[in-house]
């Protein structure tokens, strides 16, 4: 009894260091949660502008861009560099991609660049002004069309085919832009007599409502040709005014021959 009474206040105590050591043992043995950085939304063609105004503030942010090259590229043993115009958000500005390979491009392509910012840059412009801007690390670079960055689609309809009197006639698409709508064609003359696409007689029908294509397409939009000579095939694209995709839409491409005339009349539906 008397050693009872001697051990038990130092059990008493080891169970009450053992209260303070064992959480802090149990503390140190868990692993630390890393801390999550929020991910930052990829800067595209129509934000891409806050990059500009403050490189250093997105430094390392991914960015999807598309424009025109405004000026013949530059190489060196870092690869490609490259001076891009693009509109952004409302905005008129460019800007430089480094690309660390070499790329086959010239003043005037339009081309779409994934990749990230590297942070300000400061130079001279082809004329000899100054320029002031974002530089980019272009990690893939490819071809793109002057429509699709310009006027992108936000609709995209299929097409369809008619064959006729040795002429076949393929609506290929139709594009819905903010700002146009666009029906890509192609055509082949399998006959022995030209044959001619009468422009001024073709339409797009919406409704009660008729629609003349634009008597000059764009410049660096691929121009159907008029004119098919016995054997020859052409293809090209036709401006019309902007519509609303989810209505139906006919259109009529009046083509002539010797001593004929023909309608092509296209059902389109979304």
């Amino acid at each position: 009894m008397r050693v009872f009474k001697m051990i038990a206040p130092i059990l008493v105590i080891l169970v009450f260091l053992g209260w303070l050591i064992v959480p802090a043992l149990l503390q140190e043995r868990t692993p630390s949660r890393p801390v999550e950085t929020p991910k930052l939304a990829t800067l595209t063609t129509d934000d891409i502008s806050a990059a500009i105004k403050d490189p250093v503030a997105h430094e390392g942010r991914k960015v999807e861009i598309d424009g025109q090259i405004a000026k013949d590229p530059e190489y060196d043993q870092d690869g490609t560099h490259l001076q891009i115009y693009l509109i952004s958000g409302g905005m008129e500005a460019d800007v430089i991609v480094r690309y660390p390979n070499y790329l086959e491009v010239t003043q005037g392509d339009f081309v779409k660049i994934t990749g990230s910012v590297i942070g300000p840059f400061t130079g001279a412009t082809s004329d000899g002004g100054k320029i002031e801007t974002v530089e980019i690390k272009g990690n893939l670079i490819v071809p793109a069309t002057m429509e699709a960055v310009l006027a992108p689609a936000r609709a995209t309809w299929a097409g369809t085919k008619q064959e006729e009197k040795d002429l076949s006639v393929t609506v290929d698409k139709v594009e819905f832009a903010d700002s146009e709508t666009r029906l890509y064609l192609s055509a082949r003359n399998g006959g022995d007599s030209s044959i001619v696409i009468q422009v001024s007689n073709t339409f797009l029908r919406q409704g009660s409502d008729l629609y003349g294509p634009r008597s000059e397409v764009p410049t660096g939009y691929k121009e159907l040709p008029v004119d098919l000579s016995p054997g020859s095939s052409g293809a090209g694209v036709m401006i019309f005014p902007p519509l609303d995709e989810s209505i139906p839409v006919d259109f009529s491409l009046a083509v002539s021959g010797p001593g004929w005339e023909k309608s092509f009349d296209f059902a389109l539906r979304p």
